[in-house]
């Protein structure tokens, strides 16, 4: 069986953002300090960067045209890794459970497949 997990990180600053990247790494390079074919690294992929900006009025009753402007930009990135057995993605999620992160949103999506028939 055949499992892949994708982790999708976003945050408001970049910083916190290649923080928790490299936390994943070094959890990804204790649970396999070896990287054998049960566990392959698939791919970190830098997803765009959404902007919003917001017009704000700085004084409601004298001043109509006096405004300030603010922009969000909150970036994303999306790790892939590949499992071969079950156990190995057990003690990646326990340290993911355990890992510490702020200012940053972690999603996590596991996706498992089996080949019932044989494609002999």
């Amino acid at each position: 069986m055949t499992h892949t997990l994708h982790i999708k990180i976003k945050s408001f600053d970049t910083q916190h953002l290649n923080t928790c990247q490299n936390e994943l790494q070094s959890l990804w390079d204790r649970v396999n300090p070896d990287h054998t074919e049960d566990q392959v690294l698939a791919h970190v992929v830098c997803l765009p960067t959404q902007r919003s900006h917001i017009t704000v009025l700085r004084s409601p009753h004298v001043d109509k045209k006096s405004r300030e402007q603010f922009v969000f930009t909150r970036v994303h990135r999306a790790v892939s890794y590949t499992f071969g057995s079950d156990q190995a993605v057990e003690v990646f999620l326990f340290g993911l459970k355990n890992l510490e992160c702020s200012g940053v949103e972690l999603t996590v999506t596991l996706r498992s497949w089996d080949y019932l028939y044989d494609t002999n």
